[in-house]
């Protein structure tokens, strides 16, 4: 059994000597907020409303590739946090010198199947979320494409249900956390536009190295069966 409290725990405790791992989140979070607002400012202007759709499947594209790239680097430097205690925003970028496009790609494929899971009544999207949640993490650590890293996160969730729910649970809880706390700026028009990027990305920096955590914890269960 994976102790799911106590890698949450040490993610918190990891995330606050590092809180360099938020800032690709950051980044990408406000490069899509920036767009998603030129969006919504083109859609007032009639004569361009005939391109909106198409900006904003654009967009769409774009935030999908962010968010491999920033869940990439954010895994890399929770693998160096997990080994050292230490890492950098430069060391974590290294990532992107051979995997950046197995990370969009990845990113990209997780998405669609989500999507379509979510097109057909809901629940398939969100079992499919579930069982793809540590397909980055599987193709930074293990350094493989993207289907492949799929189907390993798949196996990991399979052979870890019980615990992989749990961590699925808290992980919903800290999303709907940073939400509720995003929220409470609704009506403020500037401090809406900055802050919930970065409490989303604080609470992506505590997922992430939870997740990296848990999939070594999980990678060591599997040794020491084998070697049993």
């Amino acid at each position: 059994m994976i102790d799911v409290i106590g890698v949450y725990r040490e993610g918190v405790r990891h995330f606050l000597r590092n809180p360099s791992i938020a800032v690709p989140f950051a980044v990408a979070n406000f490069i899509v907020s920036g767009l998603l607002y030129a969006v919504s400012e083109l859609g007032f202007k009639p004569e361009a409303k005939a391109g909106v759709v198409g900006v904003s499947a654009l967009v769409f594209g774009v935030s999908i590739a962010l968010s491999g790239i920033a869940q990439g680097v954010g895994v890399r430097m929770g693998v160096e946090i997990a080994e050292s205690g230490r890492s950098s925003l430069a060391r974590g970028v290294r990532v992107l010198e051979r995997q950046a496009l197995h990370l969009v790609l990845a990113s990209a494929a997780v998405s669609v199947t989500v999507l379509l899971g979510l097109a057909l009544f809901i629940i398939p999207g969100i079992i499919a979320g579930f069982l793809l949640m540590f397909t980055v993490t599987a193709l930074v650590i293990e350094e493989l494409p993207a289907v492949r890293a799929m189907k390993r996160s798949y196996d990991v969730v399979i052979e870890h249900m019980g615990d992989a729910i749990l961590y699925g649970l808290i992980l919903v809880i800290l999303n709907l956390v940073a939400g509720i706390v995003s929220r409470a700026f609704q009506g403020v028009e500037v401090l809406y536009f900055l802050v919930p990027p970065v409490v989303d990305a604080l609470a992506m920096g505590v997922i992430t190295l939870a997740g990296v955590l848990f999939f070594l914890e999980a990678k060591r269960s599997a040794q020491a069966s084998a070697e049993g």
